[in-house]
């Protein structure tokens, strides 16, 4: 049986799933400190194909679980689309400034 985030990740990595249901699962992933969670979201924010939305919800859940592991790594977020990358920095310069060296 799966567990919760691995069916948030499932979802969120289904292009044939619906938006609202991707979107949602992006929102929600930013609750969980998890490593599938964290790799799920840079591999939408990377992909300069998918949605807008659920990009853009998907970089700052991204920002918000790299915020709770007080972990930053420049070239992870050097492989995000170009505004994905934004929107992360944005979000972690807001709630956690000293985590961007």
């Amino acid at each position: 049986m799966k567990d919760r985030v691995q069916l948030l990740v499932d979802i969120l990595l289904d292009k044939g799933a619906r938006e609202d249901e991707r979107d949602d699962a992006a929102i929600d992933l930013r609750h969980y400190n998890d490593i599938r969670a964290l790799r799920a979201l840079i591999e939408v924010t990377s992909d300069a194909t998918d949605i807008d939305t659920i990009v853009d919800n998907s970089a700052e859940s991204l920002a918000f679980i790299l915020i709770k592991r007080d972990e930053f790594d420049e070239c992870q977020i050097n492989t995000l689309i170009p505004w994905a990358k934004k929107t992360v920095l944005d979000v972690i310069r807001e709630n956690k400034p000293g985590l961007i060296k």
